[in-house]
């Protein structure tokens, strides 16, 4: 596989190519999630190791099969060394002279799976095998589809260009140390995003009286002061209507994000990141940025892709603009 080849991604529609993507991104995770329990140490992570990585392998032939059209339709599903002949058999293989790297370590790190599964057998040691995933991963992954597996995550699936550029861990922002910046940047993609499933804007904006006028109409500063309320009085109830209108606002925000599939609990850590963001660590904004990711992939899979609004592109290609000047 020296020569550069022609990518699998130039003979499929769009909705193939997000399904692969999908796939690609779920093969990775079952990957570090069977290397981060081998880290654990002990035979039982080990044993869940095996088993992960090799669903990893195995979900990638399966997407390959689908890519090139080949994946089996019905009848007896074919087992792990059945599976690395058919995509070796599809033309795309065949017209490039290709083969499966690191074959024989495939086997053994087949059947060893089989021994953990079938007979409980409990490994000693799985670095090999882990390596063999690793070197399978990502060398498939670059050479038929053009996508680093090191770097592949769900941002890649984010459909809208400067959704993605905003939350891209390339920009500036995301690599000098700005914490605020960060978190401004996730911040924006993710009112911007739930703007058009909210209604309204998704940043809480109580600015001005407007609680005191749905409650009781127009021009209620005037006429406390003008009954003889001072302004010490009249800011204090200017202040604690901005906070009712402050969790009115959030409580509607949360039944609608909720019923979207956002949790309680990542919901209230959002806004205790944007309500303190002085306080923030760094861990803080990467949860925060993963978090948003995840969210918009979710609203983009549930038939609920974000439309921004013009305002909301020109505010985004304005910070866009100012980042690469920086």
């Amino acid at each position: 596989m020296e020569e550069k080849l022609p990518s699998l991604r130039t003979q499929l529609t769009v909705p193939e190519w997000k399904e692969v993507e999908q796939r690609l991104l779920f093969s990775k995770e079952l990957f570090l999630h069977g290397r981060e329990h081998n880290e654990r140490g002990g035979s039982f992570n080990r044993m869940i190791a095996v088993q992960n990585v090799h669903n990893a392998v195995e979900l990638l032939f399966r997407t390959i099969l689908y890519a090139c059209h080949a994946d089996p339709k019905g009848g007896n599903d074919p087992g792990f060394e059945d599976l690395m002949k058919k995509v070796e058999d599809t033309t795309y293989f065949k017209e490039h002279r290709l083969f499966i790297p690191s074959r024989t370590d495939l086997i053994g790190l087949n059947r060893w799976r089989n021994l953990v599964v079938h007979q409980t057998v409990e490994p000693l040691d799985i670095r090999r095998w882990i390596t063999t995933a690793y070197t399978v991963l990502s060398r498939l992954c670059l050479d038929l589809f053009s996508i680093d597996f090191e770097t592949l995550t769900a941002l890649a699936l984010i459909d809208n260009l400067l959704l993605k550029s905003l939350l891209s861990p390339s920009t500036a922002a995301l690599t000098n140390g700005d914490l605020a910046t960060k978190i401004d940047d996730a911040l924006m993609a993710f009112d911007s995003a739930a703007e058009s499933l909210l209604g309204t804007t998704g940043d809480v904006n109580t600015d001005g009286f407007f609680m005191t006028d749905i409650l009781f109409g127009s021009g209620l500063e005037d006429v406390l002061q003008k009954a003889g309320m001072d302004n010490d009085d009249v800011f204090i109830m200017r202040s604690g209507f901005q906070k009712l209108t402050e969790q009115l606002v959030r409580t509607e925000h949360l039944a609608v994000l909720t019923a979207t599939g956002v949790s309680l609990a990542n919901y209230r850590r959002l806004w205790h990141i944007r309500d303190a963001k002085t306080e923030a660590l760094e861990a803080d904004a990467e949860w925060l940025r993963q978090f948003v990711i995840e969210t918009i992939v979710s609203w983009q899979t549930a038939g609920l892709s974000p439309v921004l609004s013009d305002s909301w592109k020109e505010e985004i290609e304005r910070r866009l603009e100012q980042r690469a000047a920086a």
